[in-house]
């Protein structure tokens, strides 16, 4: 019999688990409370011995938690002389059977337990007997017939399971669970070798040699054929031949219920296999019109094969074709970057030979001072790139090319295509270099000169105007460009309706012409703007590009409005004069003659 023990005083632990070993128990020992219900849940224990003051799980709560899971293990409670009634109550009414109060007579705790083993098992008797073998529990004696076994604690725990739950089956593990402690860590082997010792000392005493019967070769139980031997006879020998006899008749009408249940199950086999092989004939045929069906298929998927074989290998004589044709380069690269494929543009751009270029990787014609390694594997990453990429030859010339490439076009393959655009580089640094000196041109002219598209539906799309705008406008170059309604909304509003509007018609005949206006600048002051326009019909984008240039012309406006305000002024001081004023030259001759109220002569 298992029996668990939760105590945290070493002491008193150890003496206990000394008293029960000696009487063939099998202990286990936990030293808390919390390992206490582990070890419950975990294992099959016969009985629980349970401190009542425990670390991290007073025995009252153990006790309780034990049974509100299911567990029904008889429970004695060992409590101090302290403990009050009321303690001990309350250990009672939630589930404990008995309880002990420390210090206690090992006497007194042995009765205990046994009494509570009787209890938790009111099936067993205090001896336990099969046929001619007893086993007494409260002596530690087990004999056969008149004689004594002298067993080991091993063997006797193991006959106890045996006796204990016969006639059924018990298996190696549920020996051990019972007659070993959970610290004891042994293998079924060790179960099946104490069962051949106690066959042999049970043989020893005159029992049958299959006593003891193997179930499936790790299972075992007291054979039920001996529970009813009774010797009542002196002739023990005649007796046992009796019962050996009887063992060996039930073995053989098992043995021919086994025959006949066997020979039911063949003939219900052989209807099966009758069964089975019409199945099979049938399946057989039907295998044989799917096999010439498959003959057929497979004759027409070869077929068809050749023909898609022929139409890639066409597919690929044009591909190849075209790419050894392609005006632009085209290089395939391994993941490594290695070159393994180049079409003849490709290595004319690079002036190379196949054979050559095919022993170089990108790093080798790429710019020194770009980490071409990063790139490649961010290009294998992103899955593409297009650019610019400049190409450093072998011979020290570096050419300008435009690509786009393309990672894993195939597995494991990468393609780039090439196109060297070294003269369009050239011409446009050329024209960036001639806008450029033209733009200085602009910025020094004291004009600005704009640029404007004009639609038949009479809209307009703002351009470019040069730095002149601060000279003439009053507003610089960033805030004219920057807002397209600027300068339409400064323009004096009578100006804009009577002079620019009507004037802007030319526009849309190809004209050029000149205006001159109002305009307001940032401090309202009012400038004269002159403004040249010329426009010319750009097919491409189906408008006029109108071409303008603007001065301030508010000086020469106020000197001519100046000398208006003076010969005005002069008219009418000659206009009141009394007398007729002649304006001679130096030499006599009349220049003018004015007349205030009379003809002059």
């Amino acid at each position: 019999m298992k029996i668990l023990v939760v105590e945290d005083e070493t002491t008193v632990v150890y003496g206990i688990e000394a008293l029960l070993v000696s009487h063939h128990y099998t202990v286990d020992l936990a030293a808390d409370g919390s390992e206490g219900l582990e070890m419950a849940e975990a294992y099959d224990y016969n009985l629980i011995v349970l401190d009542i003051g425990l670390p991290n799980l007073d025995g009252v709560s153990l006790c309780q938690q034990l049974r509100s899971k299911g567990i029904q293990t008889p429970i004695l409670l060992l409590t101090g002389e302290e403990a009050s009634a009321q303690t001990k109550a309350t250990a009672l009414n939630v589930g404990a059977d008995d309880y002990v109060t420390k210090p206690f007579e090992a006497e007194e705790l042995l009765a205990r337990i046994q009494s509570l083993l009787r209890r938790g098992d009111l099936k067993a008797p205090p001896i336990l007997h099969w046929g001619q073998l007893s086993l007494d529990p409260s002596q530690l004696q087990v004999s056969y017939g008149k004689k004594l076994l002298n067993l080991t604690p091993k063997e006797y725990s193991s006959l106890e399971v045996l006796l204990r739950y016969a006639p059924k089956i018990q298996s190696a593990r549920a020996i051990l669970e019972q007659g070993w402690s959970a610290l004891e860590i042994v293998g079924e082997e060790t179960v099946r070798n104490h069962v051949k010792e106690l066959r042999k000392k049970l043989k020893a005493a005159g029992a049958p040699e299959d006593f003891i019967k193997t179930v499936h070769r790790q299972s075992y139980r007291l054979n039920p054929l001996y529970d009813e031997v009774q010797f009542a006879s002196t002739d023990e020998s005649s007796s046992l031949q009796m019962a050996q006899l009887k063992g060996v008749n039930e073995e053989l009408r098992e043995t021919l219920e086994q025959l006949q249940a066997t020979q039911a199950k063949l003939g219900k086999k052989n209807q099966d296999l009758e069964i089975a092989q019409e199945a099979l004939a049938q399946e057989r045929e039907q295998l044989k019109a799917a096999r010439n069906q498959l003959a057929m298929q497979v004759r027409e998927r070869t077929e068809q094969l050749m023909e898609a074989n022929q139409e890639l290998q066409q597919q690929e004589n044009q591909w190849q074709a075209l790419f050894d044709h392609a005006l632009e380069a085209i290089l395939i690269a391994d993941d490594e970057g290695d070159y393994i494929n180049a079409n003849p543009a490709a290595c004319e751009l690079l002036s190379m030979t196949r054979e050559d270029l095919l022993r170089c990787n990108v790093a080798d014609i790429a710019d020194p001072a770009i980490d071409i390694a990063e790139v490649w594997q961010q290009f294998l990453h992103d899955g593409e790139l297009s650019g610019e990429f400049q190409i450093h030859q072998p011979d020290g010339q570096i050419k300008d090319t435009e690509f786009n490439a393309i990672a894993h076009f195939i597995p494991g393959r990468h393609l780039s295509i090439l196109r060297d655009i070294s003269d369009r580089k050239r011409a446009e640094a050329a024209l960036q270099k001639s806008e450029t000196q033209l733009s200085r041109i602009f910025d020094n002219v004291g004009a600005a000169i704009g640029e404007f598209a004009a639609y038949p539906d009479h809209s307009y799309v703002h351009g470019f105007m040069s730095v002149g705008c601060d000279t003439v406008y009053g507003y610089s170059q960033a805030e004219m460009m920057g807002d397209p309604h600027l300068w339409q909304s400064r323009v004096v509003s009578e100006d804009l309706e009577r002079v620019i509007r009507p004037a802007y018609e030319p526009i849309f005949a190809e004209a050029s012409f000149t205006v001159e206006y109002r305009f307001r600048d940032k401090t309202d002051t009012i400038r004269w703007i002159s403004e040249t326009l010329t426009s010319q019909w750009d097919k491409a984008a189906a408008c006029w590009q109108v071409t303008t240039v603007a001065t301030n012309i508010s000086d020469r406006k106020q000197a001519e409005l100046s000398l208006q305000e003076s010969e005005a002024k002069n008219r009418a001081i000659l206009a009141a004069l009394p007398d007729l004023l002649i304006r001679c030259s130096g030499e006599g001759v009349y220049r003018e003659v004015f007349s205030a109220g009379c003809n002059a002569d």
